[in-house]
């Protein structure tokens, strides 16, 4: 319908309408002197309606016209045109969709309380700035919500079985041997390399931090959310410019613990709960005002549990991994009772060191002696140099490890991840997250409460 027809229809029906309303007009000005004169009400009220009733034709039309008429195109961007010709590119894998892929579509149809209920003693849950992730050992499983969402968006696949015939981990030329060729695409804003396949109403990413392929990653995509992970993987890292900076070295110093008796038998204390993963013991020695990170101002011993998952998973809280390492480091520092609060320790010696001068968020230190820093991120590359608790610069792309970016395995093992870093002398390479840590990451703060040693504080940021 064009724009002419239209507009010669909506005056025809404006006319109609209107004439409509005049005639009624009086015909209801007839009856309601009749119906007032004869104390009733009936004819008054079906003139109201009947005087209406030309208005609400006239407008159900229009709206009518609307709904039908011709709409506004809308414009699609190079990104959008881009990926639906990509999704349109990717080959459909030669065998059906099997029993496994089958079997993790059903968990598209979950929803986060639905995973909780099913899994309740199976199910960790991470958070990263967009994502919330169900993490299962068996199946092995990494199920992406956003953090708006009630369902999945995509899954990562891991473990040792097979799904459309490949294993996770498989390089590039064996999976093409299996299921023909595949375009491979370059994504240096997340993992680096990466081709995909069809299978029936899934799309499957393979990719990998390696050209070849080498242990590749597996995600699950919907056709929608295959669409719009195609729109953004083309973005480009820039090439940073790494600052001058002088060789600066943090060294671990003695822990001030043992000032204390019952304070050194307080962390020994805790370090067996951390290795028992004891919900019991590690709370009794939480302070019922602690500060903490991710508390929006809503601190509290409660609101800490909570934050943490101990209360509804504790075996598998993050908040073990985190406290196991504070308490690895060691170093802390002991701080004489000021204004009758008690003593105070602090923990690891990054927190507040004094030769700790780089930036913080720029900047990182190795925890060890003769660190080696590799070539590529991974255990078999060559070390292009060894360092020995130095900082190092770490702002780079590569190290925005979010958990998008990471293999199931990666995540469900929770193993240490690679970074990229310069040194002073300008050499660059990869250091195994292990041997990493910024003075602002997790540190502890414990006062002496009288009878016992509490935790007041566990938070990172500055």
């Amino acid at each position: 319908m064009n724009k002419t027809i239209i507009k010669t229809y909506v005056f025809a029906l404006a006319t109609v309408a209107l004439f409509s309303v005049s005639a009624n007009r009086l015909d209801a000005q007839a009856k309601i002197s009749e119906g007032i004169n004869n104390a009733g009400r009936s004819a008054a009220s079906e003139c109201g309606s009947r005087l209406l009733q030309p208005i609400r034709t006239f407008s159900f039309l229009i709206k009518t016209i609307q709904d039908n008429g011709p709409k506004t195109p809308v414009q699609k961007s190079e990104d959008d045109l881009r990926a639906e010709k990509e999704l349109l590119e990717i080959p459909e894998a030669p065998q059906k969709p099997d029993a496994s892929i089958k079997a993790v579509a059903e968990f598209f149809k979950c929803s986060r309380e639905e995973l909780s209920r099913k899994y309740v003693d199976k199910c960790k849950w991470l958070r990263s700035n967009f994502y919330d992730c169900c993490v299962l050992d068996d199946p092995a499983l990494v199920i992406y919500f956003d953090c708006q969402s009630e369902t999945a968006g995509w899954i990562k696949y891991g473990g040792n079985s097979k799904i459309i015939g490949i294993k996770p981990g498989t390089d590039f030329a064996g999976i093409q041997k299996i299921l023909g060729p595949s375009k491979i695409y370059e994504t240096p804003f997340y993992r680096g390399f990466e081709m995909f396949y069809k299978a029936g109403e899934f799309y499957v990413r393979f990719s990998s931090f390696e050209k070849d392929g080498r242990k590749s990653d597996i995600t699950i995509y919907p056709r929608a959310e295959a669409l719009n992970y195609l729109k953004y993987h083309h973005r480009k890292i820039e090439k940073p410019k790494i600052p001058e900076f002088d060789k600066i070295t943090v060294t671990p110093k003695k822990d001030e613990a043992y000032k204390d008796p019952y304070l050194v038998k307080t962390l020994n204390e805790l370090k067996r709960a951390v290795n028992e993963k004891n919900y019991e013991v590690l709370i009794s020695y939480i302070s019922g005002d602690i500060t903490f990170e991710g508390s929006d101002g809503n601190d509290g011993k409660s609101n800490f549990i909570k934050y943490w998952r101990l209360d509804s998973d504790p075996k598998n809280s993050s908040f073990w991994k985190e406290l196991k390492e504070v308490l690895r480091l060691g170093g802390g520092d002991y701080h004489s009772a000021q204004n009758g609060e008690g003593d105070f320790y602090t923990v690891p010696y990054l927190y507040n060191a004094p030769t700790a001068v780089l930036d913080d968020f720029d900047f990182c230190y190795a925890t060890g002696e003769n660190v080696n820093v590799r070539e590529r991120p991974r255990a078999d590359s060559k070390a292009v140099a060894r360092i020995s608790f130095e900082g190092v610069y770490t702002r780079f792309d590569f190290n925005n490890h979010d958990l998008e970016r990471l293999s199931c395995d990666e995540i469900k093992d929770e193993k240490y991840l690679w970074y990229r870093v310069a040194l002073s002398s300008g050499k660059t390479g990869y250091v195994y997250g292990e041997y990493l840590r910024s003075s602002i990451d997790y540190r502890m703060g414990m006062r002496n409460t009288g009878n016992k040693w509490r935790i007041k504080f566990f938070f990172a940021g500055d």
